[in-house]
């Protein structure tokens, strides 16, 4: 099993990520896919032992799994911070997810400029329930 499944740096590295966004836009999308999880409880247990409350923020909308993401845990969607569950789902779903995020609005948007909110949030969890109804772990 894959142990990284993404890091920000990987994102500010490339030839895509535009001069003009913050840093923190390498994470959007990273965020998203953790804010998923968080409200599925599929993040580990250590996870939740070492930063619990701030995951109830994630949860309740106050703290957006990007900031999360960035300022716990070094921009990494790391395996070991997931429940087995949501490890074994991340390594068979995670690639689509970013290919189909790729593929949201305005075709001459670039994906790192793509809001960190709600709306973009949204389209995000409607994609990865389907996806998990569709999954079969066996």
């Amino acid at each position: 099993m894959t142990s990284k499944f993404d890091d920000m740096d990987w994102h500010l590295g490339g030839d895509d990520f535009p001069d003009d966004l913050p840093e923190e836009a390498a994470a959007t999308h990273i965020g998203m896919y953790f804010t998923w999880l968080v409200e599925r409880g599929l993040v580990g247990e250590d996870l939740v032992r070492e930063h619990g409350a701030a995951l109830d923020q994630v949860r309740s909308g106050q703290l957006r799994g990007s900031g999360f993401i960035v300022d716990q845990c070094d921009g990494q969607l790391l395996a070991q911070d997931l429940t087995e569950v949501g490890a074994a789902f991340t390594e068979h779903v995670y690639d689509s997810y970013l290919e189909e995020y790729g593929n949201w609005g305005d075709p001459d948007v670039n994906i790192y400029a793509l809001p960190d909110n709600d709306e973009t949030y949204s389209e995000v969890q409607d994609l990865l329930d389907s996806r998990f109804a569709e999954w079969d772990p066996s």
